[in-house]
């Protein structure tokens, strides 16, 4: 028996070995296709954008060093004392 484009038979197994290769294709372009990786070309502007801000970031001290050094100073002077009043106001939201 000849298909309906004339060129492959229907029980070749020429032809099932190329529809499973389409088949099988497809599901790999499918994948592809859904894969959120930044490295996809469409996707390279955001990730260029993405290390840019992660740049900016990495600069950005971790430890406010000066802040740290003025409650050190104030703490070693025994000249830091909280206001328990306002503490509560402000945990209350008041």
């Amino acid at each position: 028996m000849i298909d309906a484009g004339g060129i492959n038979r229907i029980n070749s197994p020429d032809l099932y070995k190329q529809l499973k290769q389409a088949q099988n294709k497809q599901k790999q372009d499918e994948k592809i296709k859904n894969d959120p990786s930044l490295f996809k070309s469409e996707n390279l502007e955001k990730s260029s954008h993405i290390k840019q801000m992660l740049d900016e970031v990495h600069k950005l001290p971790e430890v406010r060093e000066k802040l740290v050094q003025h409650f050190q100073e104030l703490i070693q002077k025994d000249a830091y004392h909280t206001d328990s009043e306002k503490i509560i106001n402000k945990m209350l939201g008041l």
